[in-house]
Parts: C-alpha cells; sequence; structure tokens
C-alpha cells in the first residue's frame, strides 16, 4: 500500500499524462497496433475524466476536417496500390538505371518528390525492396545506408505540400495555413533541404560496384490496368483543383476528402472496390489521436507538461522543440501534442511553421521518428540485412545539422 501513496499524490492531470505517454510508447513499438493503441488510451481517460465526447467533436470541428484529408489521401494511395504504381516505379529504377551513383540520386529525389504528395509509408516500403534488390545484385552495395539516405529525404520532400504528411494536415488545418501557403513558404525550404542533405548523403553513404542483374521492368503493369490509370488521373486532378479550394470556399482539407469520395463512385464499381482497401486503421489513429491530445488538454495535462508556455511564443523554440519532439515520437503525434498549445496563444503562422518545418526535420534524425521510419527498417531487418542505431543515427544528423539552420535561415525570411 505504501507505494501507492506516491501515484495517489500527483495532481489529477498526471493519469492522463501518463496513460498517454504509454500509449505514444506503445504506438512507437507496435506501430501495427497503433489504432488500438489510442482507441484504449482516449477510452480510459474519457471514463477516468468523466469527458463529453460530443462536447469534443463539436469544440473541435477541425478533427473531422483532418480525418476527411487522411481518408481522401488514402483513397488515392489504394487505387495507386492497387495500380501498382509503387511497383512499377520500383521495378523501373533499376531497369534504367546500372550506376550505384546514378541509382542513389535517382532514388533519393524520386522519394523526396513522391513523398510530398502521398503516403511516405507506402513509397518508402516498396523503394526499400529496390535496395535489397540492388544488395543481392551488387555485394558491394550497403542496403542499410541507402534506406537510411531514402528515410531523410522522404522526411524532408514530405515538408513541401499540404498533403505531404499527417502533420502538415493538422497543422494545415489547425493553422489556417493554405494549400498554396505550403507551395510558397514550405516547399522551398523543402526543396533545398533535401537538396543540401543529399549532397552530403553522397559523401556520406557508400556506393560501389555495379548493378549486373537482370530486371524485368514491369511490363505487366501497362496494359489496360483502370486502376494505375485512374489513380494518376485522379492525383492530376487533386493537385490541379486544390489551389483554388479556398476560392470556392471550401476548406483544403475538405476538398481532398469530398473529392475522393467523388472519384470513387465516378470510377465505377470496378474502381468502388478500392473503398475496402483503404487503410482504415491509420483513420482511425489519426481520429483518436486527436482526440485523445484535446482530452489531455481539456484535463489541462498540457500546462503541466510546458509549464513554462511563455516559451512557445518565440520561433526559435518552437523549432528546436519540434525537432526534439519529432526526434522522439512520431512526428504526427508531435505536431498533435504542440497544437492545442499553440492555439491557446493564438500563435501566428511563424510558429506554426516552425513547428512544421521543425517536426520534418526532427522525423529524419532517428529511426523512430516516424511511423514509416520504424516499418521501414523493420522490412529491411526481415530481409536479413539492417542499419545500426549507431550508423544511422552518424548519417542523419551529419547529413541534416546543416539543414537544421539552413531551414531555420529560410524561416526568419519567409515564414
Amino acid at each position: 500500500m505504501e507505494s501507492l501513496i506516491p501515484l495517489l499524490s500527483f495532481p489529477p492531470p498526471a493519469y492522463g499524462l501518463l496513460i498517454f505517454a504509454l500509449a505514444l510508447i506503445l504506438s512507437s513499438i507496435k506501430p501495427e497496433y497503433k489504432s488500438l493503441i489510442f482507441i484504449s488510451s482516449f477510452a480510459v481517460i474519457v471514463n477516468i475524466y468523466s469527458l463529453n465526447i460530443e462536447k469534443i467533436f463539436i469544440e473541435r470541428k477541425e478533427i473531422i476536417k483532418i480525418v476527411s484529408a487522411v481518408f481522401g489521401l488514402e483513397v488515392l494511395s489504394a487505387i495507386l496500390s492497387k495500380g501498382r504504381f509503387y511497383e512499377l516505379i520500383s521495378l523501373k529504377i533499376p531497369g534504367k538505371l546500372r550506376s550505384p551513383n546514378g541509382i542513389f540520386i535517382t532514388m533519393n529525389l524520386l522519394t523526396a518528390l513522391l513523398s510530398a504528395i502521398l503516403s511516405n509509408v507506402l513509397v518508402l516500403s516498396y523503394m526499400v525492396l529496390i535496395a535489397i534488390k540492388l544488395s543481392e545484385c551488387t555485394p558491394e552495395f550497403d542496403p542499410g545506408d541507402l534506406v537510411a539516405s531514402l528515410i531523410i529525404s522522404s522526411n524532408l520532400g514530405s515538408m513541401a505540400t499540404f498533403m505531404g504528411d499527417i502533420s502538415n494536415i493538422i497543422v494545415g488545418v489547425y493553422g489556417n495555413i493554405s494549400f498554396l501557403d505550403f507551395l510558397s513558404v514550405a516547399a522551398p525550404i523543402s526543396i533545398l533541404s533535401t537538396l543540401l542533405s543529399l549532397s552530403i548523403l553522397f559523401i556520406l553513404v557508400r556506393r560501389g560496384g555495379r548493378f549486373y542483374c537482370e530486371v524485368t521492368e514491369g511490363s505487366e503493369v501497362h496494359g489496360e490496368n483502370p486502376y494505375l490509370t485512374f489513380g494518376l488521373v485522379s492525383l492530376i486532378l487533386m493537385l490541379t483543383l486544390l489551389p483554388f479550394s479556398r476560392g470556392l470556399g471550401i476548406d483544403d482539407s475538405l476538398a481532398i476528402g469530398i473529392m475522393a469520395v467523388f472519384l470513387l463512385f465516378l470510377g465505377g464499381e470496378e474502381i468502388s472496390k478500392v473503398f475496402t482497401e483503404v487503410d482504415w486503421p491509420s483513420l482511425i489513429y489519426v481520429g483518436t489521436l486527436l482526440l485523445t491530445t484535446e482530452s489531455i488538454n481539456l484535463i489541462g495535462g498540457f500546462k503541466i507538461l510546458f509549464e513554462e508556455i511563455s516559451l512557445f511564443r518565440d520561433q526559435l523554440n518552437v523549432y528546436l522543440i519540434s525537432i526534439g519532439l519529432s526526434m522522439l515520437i512520431d512526428d504526427a503525434e508531435a505536431v498533435a501534442i504542440l497544437s492545442p498549445v499553440l492555439r491557446s496563444l493564438n500563435a501566428g503562422r511563424d510558429l506554426w511553421w516552425a513547428s512544421i518545418v521543425g517536426s520534418s526535420i526532427g522525423s529524419a534524425l532517428t529511426p523512430w521518428g516516424s511511423i514509416a521510419n520504424i516499418i521501414v527498417l523493420r522490412k529491411l531487418r526481415e530481409s536479413n540485412r539492417g542499419i545500426s542505431i549507431r550508423r544511422f543515427m552518424k548519417i542523419s544528423i551529419l547529413a541534416n545539422l546543416p539543414t537544421i539552420i539552413l531551414a531555420y535561415m529560410m524561416l526568419q525570411w519567409g515564414a
């Protein structure tokens, strides 16, 4: 009984914080169960503090907007995946390029580009297949180093657009930042940061030998593939219409969700089958993550966690805190934690930009900085290849230290 006395002496919000911290840890260890973990944590917190779920939804309608946008992107990713778009890309690169240097540069640039508009989990999952293939065909090639560079490029590339990452959508909705705003502020930072880190990675990462395997370039993917064709047309249509959504009085996040539903019905019975292949656990994860952070905010948990809330009035502090949090947990979770604090301060856009740029860079610094990082590195280990934490951290820190400085200088200039 004596051991319970210190626990019972905690202020009431401490229980919620402990539950939330446990959920974050378990989510990092078992990302495949992240939706179940946050459903459970939200249910426990609501039960302990007798919170009104309906009130949370009414006061925080932004959650619906965020989930709507994530749904739209998941639908698009599911259509392209069904059309074997990612497989086609993964087969084309080694089929067209034979130089390790050419493959390295092309893969990193393509990963950054695709991660800016599509799910970085899917992008990286197929890129890691190329890395494994390279190691099979080129004994001198280190797949671990290549995957580390791809993770960095993916995280920096995803910073560029509103739909590049869940964390971008959260900031875009809560900070009232549009698709066009991302293109004018975040995209230049993303492009220059990616190019700078890639230049350093080109020096750091080992490449050698010559690719000599025969590669099937995926000709069977071509032909009458309705999913691939419809997916690519849908992607182009979405990127074309999004800049005009605000002018039509439609929020960017809702516009993505509405377009996804419209495309499913427009595509007919064949395309609508993709609805069953949407990554529903990810949608549940995003919704319950945001509901959980709002619950913690309602019980005063973040006031305890961030006692010196005035620290968040300074752009540099928000930038560094965002980097630090995203090094420890998924960047979406880091932004979800910071959002209630920034909202309580009526933060200007400069602080919201600092949070998104900082979280994107922070997630590239550690193997656990993003759920995509964890999943891809696990796939690499399952192929009996891998990279040590020490080696990954050495590559990521050396490649990103100059990027941290460059990105902050650009924030000062443009945000």
